[in-house]
This record gives structure tokens, C-alpha cells and sequence, in this order.
């Protein structure tokens, strides 16, 4: 299943679009995969860009939890996010995602960002 990284609801309300899960979609169509909003973004975090890597961890940690609608035990997860730096966000996002049962979590980003 193909799982994009959330944004809060304000930020999707103002930008009007999640960059992952337009990425995701696409993907879904073009590879025949199903796309799943798996996770929920709990809390609005601080911008990653300019925080060090232990700030980020910090900014990040249980901002995610399990949308209780699906079921992931046992699945192969292609987690999707759009820019990959110290690798803060998909670290916590795959941990919900393997204490949840997931089987595997693979990671593809869009870009990869300077370590701060």
C-alpha cells in the first residue's frame, strides 16, 4: 500500500493540496498499487527547515498516530514524503507504522535536503 505522509488539517485547508499524496496518486494510477491516508498527523509541528537533527526528532515525535480505518498488519508500505533530510519525519512515521503490524516500510521522497 502506498501511504502518503500527512499535514495537519490547517496547512491542507490553506495550501489546498498534501505535495506527498498528489505524489502518491499518481504513483498508485501509474503502478496499479492502492493509496491508503494510513496516518494521521495529530498535531500542527513546527517548519523542519532550519531545526537540527535533534530538534527535528523532537518536532516530530507523536505528531503521528494509526487512522484506525485501515489495517496494515502484515503489508508492504511504500511510505510517501516530499523531501528527505535528516530522515526525521519518516523515522516516526514508520515506527506507527511497524508497532501497527506493518510487515516492511520502504521510503521514496521527492528530494533530498541538506542535513542542518
Amino acid at each position: 500500500m502506498i501511504v502518503p505522509v500527512p499535514i495537519f488539517q490547517a496547512k491542507l485547508h490553506k495550501r489546498g493540496f498534501n505535495q506527498a499524496a498528489v505524489i502518491g496518486e499518481h504513483l498508485s494510477k501509474l503502478l496499479g498499487i492502492p493509496m491508503g491516508d494510513c496516518l494521521i498527523r495529530n498535531r500542527e509541528t513546527k517548519e523542519q527547515y532550519g531545526l537540527d537533527k535533534l530538534e527535528r526528532r523532537l518536532n516530530v515525535n507523536d505528531a503521528f498516530s494509526l487512522n484506525m480505518l485501515y489495517n496494515v498488519k502484515n503489508m508492504k508500505i511504500l511510505l510517501i514524503d516530499d523531501i528527505y533530510t535528516t530522515g526525521s519525519t519518516v523515522h516516526e512515521c514508520s515506527k506507527i507504522l511497524l508497532s501497527s503490524g506493518a510487515k516492511q516500510i520502504y521510503v521514496l521522497t521527492a528530494a533530498a535536503g541538506t542535513n542542518t
